[in-house]
């Protein structure tokens, strides 16, 4: 459990450091992409049981990235 308080102290440090640096950005050029993927099946293989459950099945993620200074 000590690694996992670790790991959620240091990330609301960073939510709360990236709400404050990263404010009123001169971005200029965004690239946008999405991922694939699925989580425990294909949504064409999901169980009856489990189907509409959510975090089962396909999942998407989406991205924009600053394509000068490479922030996402």
């Amino acid at each position: 459990m000590t690694a996992l308080k670790l790991l959620a102290e240091v990330g609301q440090a960073c939510a709360e450091y990236q709400d404050k640096a990263l404010r009123n950005l001169k971005c200029r050029r965004i690239q946008c992409d999405e991922i694939w993927a699925f989580v425990g099946a294909k949504k064409k293989n999901v169980p009856a049981e489990l189907k509409g459950t959510f975090g089962i099945g396909d999942v998407w993620t989406w991205t924009a990235l600053d394509a000068d200074t490479k922030l996402m």
